[in-house]
This record gives structure tokens, C-alpha cells and sequence, in this order.
């Protein structure tokens, strides 16, 4: 059975299909990074908590979907998210 879903794309770099489950997160990363205005508390309070590198605050703020795949959303980070990272510094 052939997939339907789009080619999952960070800054155009196609990712493995493992970071499906947080495709959400993958978009929301997109639309920060292409927002010129994109500042601290841009993302919300979880993704905030994420970036920041608070886990203890990020798991305090995961709704279910995001608490399950904790691990993958900090491995995406830690491998294609490092420029989310630093604008959001920046942003601060």
C-alpha cells in the first residue's frame, strides 16, 4: 500500500517518516522560522519549555499527543531544530 501523506519537510530537508507522529510540531517549527515577527512565546508554552531545554516544565505542559512523543519532538529539535532554537533565543 502506497502512503498518501506529503513528504514530511523541514527548511528543505525531507525527514524520515518516523517524525510522523509530530508532524504538528515539524509545521509549527516551519511557520516560526518563516515568520519575520516570530518572537519569545511565539510558539506556546509547551514548545517554549522545549526550546528553553525545561523538561520538567514541558512535560508539565504536554497535552497527551506531545507527552507521548516527548523523546521524538527532542531528537527532532537536537537534529534539524537547532535554527528554531536560536531564533527563538534571539526572540527573547
Amino acid at each position: 500500500m502506497e502512503s498518501t501523506h506529503k513528504p514530511l519537510m523541514f527548511q528543505g530537508i525531507r525527514l524520515s517518516e518516523t517524525y510522523r507522529p509530530i508532524e504538528h510540531i515539524i509545521q509549527q517549527c516551519e511557520f516560526f522560522m518563516s515568520s519575520p515577527r516570530a518572537g519569545h512565546g511565539f510558539l506556546g508554552g509547551f514548545m517554549t519549555a522545549v526550546l528553553d531545554n525545561d523538561f520538567k516544565e514541558a512535560c508539565g505542559r504536554a497535552d497527551d499527543i506531545n507527552g507521548k512523543n516527548l523523546r521524538l519532538i527532542a531528537t527532532f529539535i537536537r537534529s534539524y531544530g537547532e535554527c528554531v532554537v536560536e531564533k527563538h533565543r534571539i526572540g527573547k
